[in-house]
């Protein structure tokens, strides 16, 4: 099920550059089910996903003097939320497992999550790579320059119906294939929640 855009969203991002607090109400109560969704589906906890909330929010407000550089706001919370989720559960993690530490502290670094994001773009670009070629254009429109429905159809002379087939039809292929491969574990399940977001 695809999120609803937000009306006179670049709008209300430079409302809140400027210290809005009514637009930055506004965005986070449009932001805030998306947010919290992607939290508990991955924590599987009430408490940690409104953690993960006020954490996404706090950040963006603490550094809403950049937001004017942000081109996809969408995706920018989205990772925002997902970096947060990966730095929770690798706490988790090591909280059961407790790795050696040295005088710089425990083995875990941004370099951790550096890694993890290249192994699953990989993963993602395998998916991709599954399907028709006006399925992977179509498709890269769609979620990652973010274009609407009807603003690929206009730059593609297409009708709107038939983007979202071929949005539809990709969703399920990358889906299929991202099931077919339980090797991909974690990587694999965030993937499926992201792209049916």
């Amino acid at each position: 099920m695809s999120f609803p855009l937000l009306q006179d969203e670049s709008h209300l991002i430079s409302l809140v550059s400027q210290d809005s607090e009514y637009a930055f109400t506004k965005l986070y109560d449009h932001y805030r089910p998306l947010i919290y969704s992607v939290a508990f589906r991955m924590l599987r906890s009430r408490e940690l996903s409104e953690e993960i909330l006020q954490d996404v929010f706090v950040k963006i407000w603490l550094k809403r003097g950049e937001l004017s550089e942000i081109k996809q706001f969408r995706n920018y919370i989205f990772f925002m939320a997902r970096n947060l989720v990966f730095d929770r559960l690798k706490k988790q993690a090591y909280e059961s497992h407790p790795l050696p530490t040295t005088d710089t502290g425990p083995f875990i670094s941004d370099t951790d999550n550096r890694l993890l994001q290249q192994e699953y773009q990989s993963i993602m670009d395998k998916a991709i790579d599954q399907l028709t070629d006006q399925q992977a254009f179509i498709y890269r429109l769609a979620k990652v320059e973010g274009l609407s429905h009807e603003e690929i159809a206009v730059r593609l002379h297409i009708k709107r119906s038939t983007v979202k087939r071929h949005v539809s039809d990709a969703l399920r292929a990358i889906r299929f294939y991202l099931k077919e491969h339980p090797e991909l574990c974690m990587g694999a399940a965030f993937l499926l929640l992201y792209i049916t977001k």
